[in-house]
């Protein structure tokens, strides 16, 4: 039961209720030893420790002990918790709802405790249960609380922009949990942090919510005007304004400005047409970031991969899993030819039902569940390596995650890897139990696959269940996109079939840097953003259970980017390759391209 709704009429800094007359004999308090001196903070180790001290009194039949340490009645204002007042809080909450079947009387448990160590007033104990009620109330089998970042950061306007694109989507749950799960995909501020900057800016932020909902996004502008033009600039309606490499954009208005070296100010900018009017030349404008921080971009091209914890919900991920079932339901060897899959050195796949299943949605086998007969070696559900090409494309479910999802698209513009990137080709990858694929693949990049001029293949890879080590989670080389050469490139054969082109010769000693991996396990719902050229790997499933994921991939399009006819994959006339952003990106950061 909340707090609030226990005393509607209470306040954190109302400070304790007034008490009778203590016809008690006053003692000094003892002075405590050192190892239950009073501490400047609670961490998540002490009310941890607390908890499994709890778990053990599983038998207890009296209640706990109050602390030792006592202090004479305050406000709560000038005495700090100890280690030894939140095991007593904890125990006795957690004797109280072994007596009471899990039902407290929240009223007459606060009294009790009151009762029992007054050194702190009803109203600090209340207090400090509701500061730490999360942690209080986090259970081992819940998704970890998020790490606090290493080191305090201003909020900007770009944290308030991307609040808006995260509660445009209306999320569901408790406030606390929404947070939670916000802090996890931008960690660089802490949770409650978040959720206090939310409250005290909330207008603002649902003012740039009304604006993302009519199609307008965010900029900055660095005006490289004088300040005096500049000034004259903001009283005027600006139209017409353009970007080198992109699309014009129009109705542009200041809506606040801040002054540094660059003169710079947050402005709007709708794609709506409007009339001609004053053009804005002598400036540079830049996009806020809607979905990533800063520090994420950062850290994608510095390792080569970006993982971001439940990007998906719940129901997007159930919907995706339950649709990966029913088409393995749905799997037919009537008209299938026995394709298996498999893309090592020694043996590639060659037939027309791999080569045209960009526009189609085609299953392709286990080598281990076939026999050289083509005879099944196990029920069909749980023979298919992977199912694709066209999945996103044609199936909705699958569709709506990646070419309808706008969160996609927002991480797709945020990263700028691409200036107008096109999503080719998407899969099913179904890691079936004990022989569960990619065991004869070894340490690979993506844009050997997947090959443009220069290369530019981007993977996002998203698993439906939980990804371990023992069920084949991905390992990265990290900060080997940026030392290791696309070598070879997965073709179409003069002759027929595919195989591997050489595009620096084997002589010439190049080799793959050397380092230690780093597996990311991953919980479903979780994105992992991978650059074509970082190097990983995937083992064999060994456990007894599936590992589904899902996976497409986007490349650049003409003329930043050459995809030439000798891919394996091509696109068709009737199902071209999707544009992902309605607006090109006008500069991009991936410096091999830049």
């Amino acid at each position: 039961m909340d707090i609030d709704e226990e005393f509607p009429n209470h306040h954190e800094d109302d400070g304790p209720e007034p008490e009778q007359p203590d016809q008690r004999i006053q003692v000094e308090p003892p002075i405590p030893p050192p190892a239950q001196a009073t501490t400047s903070g609670v961490t998540p180790n002490i009310i941890a420790s607390a908890k499994r001290i709890a778990r053990a009194d599983i038998h207890r039949t009296r209640s706990p002990t109050p602390p030792r340490a006592l202090f004479r009645s305050t406000t709560g204002k000038g005495v700090a918790f100890t280690e030894e007042d939140v095991t007593f809080l904890v125990r006795f909450l957690e004797y109280r709802n072994r007596t009471q079947d899990g039902k407290v009387d929240m009223v007459l448990f606060w009294k009790e405790v009151f009762a029992k160590a007054p050194h702190h007033s009803r109203a600090s104990w209340m207090k400090f249960y509701r500061r730490h009620k999360h942690e209080l109330e986090h259970a081992e089998d819940d998704i970890p609380l998020p790490a606090k970042p290493e080191k305090k950061m201003r909020y900007s306007k770009a944290d308030d922009a991307l609040l808006a694109r995260f509660f445009v989507n209306k999320p569901e749950g408790t406030s606390d949990k929404i947070f939670q799960e916000f802090a996890r995909m931008h960690p660089h501020h802490p949770w409650k942090g978040w959720q206090e900057h939310h409250r005290i800016h909330k207008a603002k932020i649902d003012h740039m919510i009304t604006k993302l909902q009519n199609g307008e996004i965010p900029c900055v502008v660095y005006c490289l005007m004088s300040l005096r033009t500049y000034r004259s600039c903001l009283r005027l309606v600006i139209w017409n304004f353009t970007v080198v490499g992109a699309r014009a954009v129009t109705s542009i208005k200041f809506r606040r400005v801040a002054y540094d070296e660059y003169d710079r100010g947050l402005l709007w900018a709708s794609t709506r047409s409007a009339p001609g009017g004053v053009l804005l030349t002598a400036a540079v404008v830049v996009q806020l970031s809607l979905y990533l921080s800063q520090d994420q971009i950062d850290q994608f091209y510095r390792d080569g991969y970006l993982r971001l914890p439940n990007f998906l919900s719940t129901d997007e991920v159930e919907a995706m899993l339950s649709r990966t079932k029913q088409l393995l339901d749905n799997f037919s060897l009537e008209d299938h030819p026995m394709t298996k899959f498999t893309t090592g050195d020694d043996n590639h796949i060659g037939d027309e039902y791999f080569l045209t299943s960009g526009d189609k949605i085609r299953y392709f086998l286990e080598e281990e569940a076939v026999d050289k007969s083509g005879k099944l070696l196990r029920e069909r559900q749980r023979a298919v390596n992977k199912i694709g090409h066209g999945l996103h494309e044609l199936d909705p479910v699958f569709r709506k995650v990646t070419l309808e999802n706008p969160s996609m698209k927002a991480v797709a513009r945020d990263l700028q890897f691409h200036h107008d990137p096109a999503a080719l080709q998407s899969m099913i990858i179904c890691k079936q139990p004990e022989i569960g694929g990619e065991g004869k693949l070894p340490e690979h990049n993506d844009s050997t696959f997947l090959y443009t001029n220069p290369p530019s293949a981007l993977g996002f890879w998203i698993p439906m269940e939980k990804c371990t080590p023992e069920n084949g989670a991905l390992s990265f080389l990290p900060g080997s996109h940026l030392t290791a050469p696309i070598t070879k490139r997965f073709v179409r054969l003069p002759t027929g079939g595919t195989g591997f082109e050489e595009l620096i010769p084997a002589d010439a000693g190049i080799k793959n840097p050397e380092g230690k991996y780093v597996l990311e396990a991953c919980n479903p719902g979780d994105l992992v953003i991978i650059h074509g050229s970082v190097l990983h790997k995937s083992p064999k499933n060994t456990s007894s259970k599936t590992r589904y994921a899902y996976t497409f991939h986007m490349i650049e399009s003409p003329p930043y980017a050459n995809y030439d006819g000798k891919n394996w994959l091509q696109p068709t006339p009737d199902i071209p390759f999707s544009k992902m952003l309605d607006v090109l990106n006008p500069t991009i950061l991936a410096p091999e391209r830049a």
